[in-house]
């Protein structure tokens, strides 16, 4: 018969679990990594054959702005506007974690590209809360700040290209 949880010594219990907060990020990263994003997986697909007046792909990082050096991989399809305001759909990546979301932005034209400005509230899982973001939109760059109760960083993206390497001898 197993002996309970309160009879085994603090030694022995960290035999027998090691790492507690390792099976909750496994467990997590399980849970967050398969069916988190088939939305933003169909956009991107979408946008691939997409004429270049239609939505776009791009590619690029996050950063945390009060954690330095807490970022990760960024993806986000941008559609085009309409009405002054443009879908844009996020992927983000942190460590083994996978985010997506639909953001609803304001694009006005300014004199540098469009400048865009939106909010958007985040379900708990992606860090929750309200976000707000604020950016420049140019044929070579998607630069953004984004804010939160959470944390405040800048997307850094450009456009995403298939890129062959080129054939071995």
């Amino acid at each position: 018969m197993p002996r309970s949880l309160s009879k085994i010594s603090s030694g022995e219990k960290n035999r027998i679990f090691p790492r507690p907060g390792a099976a909750l990020i496994l467990v997590l990263a399980l849970l967050s990594g398969g069916c988190v994003s088939p939305g933003f997986r169909k956009a991107w697909k979408t946008a691939a054959n997409s004429t270049p007046s239609g939505s776009q792909r791009w590619e690029g990082r996050w950063e945390s702005l009060r954690r330095p050096g807490v970022g990760g991989h960024l993806r986000a399809v941008v559609e085009p506007a309409v009405n002054g305001r443009v879908q844009t759909y996020f992927e983000a990546r942190w460590l083994c974690f996978l985010s997506a979301y639909k953001v609803s932005l304001d694009a006005k034209p300014g004199r540098k590209g469009t400048v865009l400005k939106g909010e958007q509230i985040l379900p708990a899982w992606v860090g929750g809360g309200l976000y707000t973001y604020e950016g420049l939109l140019t044929p070579q760059e998607l630069r953004a700040e984004y804010d939160s109760h959470h944390d405040r960083g800048v997307f850094s993206l450009a456009p995403f290209s298939v890129v062959h390497p080129p054939c071995s001898r």
